[in-house]
């Protein structure tokens, strides 16, 4: 009796495993392998970059910038806008811009640096190559 239970145990235990390895639409090729990564979460092809963890971001500074773009380019994504100063002296603006999903998650990002003499306005244009979704957005992570 031991021997018929210990059986029939196995017996079911293997039909089990065996149940896992059919597939639902037998007949229909397995497909193979993307070469394009999927994040969850993410639109299909578009991936996050490392991002900066030291940005510059000085409360004053940011007040003389504005983000008055933000657009799809050949191959990526732009963030432009202008920048003024107000001071008496040259000063460099280092911009950071954050590209972001709709649903703000972050995927890449741009700097650039503008040097403007005192009283001075300019436009300014962080521009990076990758794979954007449509509803890309663009964030002015800092300026220092």
């Amino acid at each position: 009796m031991k021997t018929r239970l210990a059986f029939s145990i196995v017996a079911l235990a293997v039909t089990v495993l065996l149940a896992g390895c059919v597939t639902a639409h037998p007949g229909k090729p397995t497909p193979s392998p993307s070469r394009s990564v999927q994040v969850p979460g993410l639109p299909a092809g578009v991936a996050p970059a490392p991002l900066p963890t030291d940005v510059p971001n000085s409360v004053d500074a940011r007040t003389h910038v504005a983000l008055t773009t933000c657009k799809a380019v050949t191959d990526g994504w732009e963030a432009s806008g202008t920048v003024t100063n107000p001071a008496k002296s040259k000063v460099d603006y280092t911009i950071t811009v954050f590209f972001t999903t709709s649903q703000a998650t972050v995927i890449d990002s741009a700097q650039t640096t503008v040097s403007l003499e005192p009283g001075d306005k300019k436009t300014w244009v962080a521009t990076k190559k990758f794979t954007a979704p449509a509803q890309t957005l663009c964030v002015l992570r800092g300026v220092g």
